[in-house]
């Protein structure tokens, strides 16, 4: 996580391989990891609510799926209604 003064509260190490937070779309380290696999430590609730505008930004992992499902199946629709595609429907 970002801190004024990153050497008093421990910056990331060269050897730390950061990871991108699935909620909120930011690097994180293996000392920041939250309690979800793929998630860091941040309150995302709050984070969401005070950062709307940005893309990727989601409060919970269960909006984050629903999100990203109401978006593949826009695809479908798209795809059906512009190249008459019939595939299977995604679940």
């Amino acid at each position: 996580m970002r801190t004024r003064r990153p050497a008093l509260y421990g910056a990331m190490q060269p050897g730390d391989a950061p990871q991108k937070c699935l909620l909120c779309n930011r690097n994180f380290c293996e000392k920041h990891k939250g309690t979800d696999e793929g998630v860091c430590e941040v309150n995302h609730g709050t984070y969401y609510q005070r950062h709307r505008q940005l893309p990727d930004v989601y409060p919970t992992l269960k909006a984050r799926a629903e999100a990203l499902g109401r978006e593949i199946e826009m695809v479908w629709y798209a795809q059906v209604i512009m190249f008459g595609v019939s595939a299977k429907r995604p679940v």
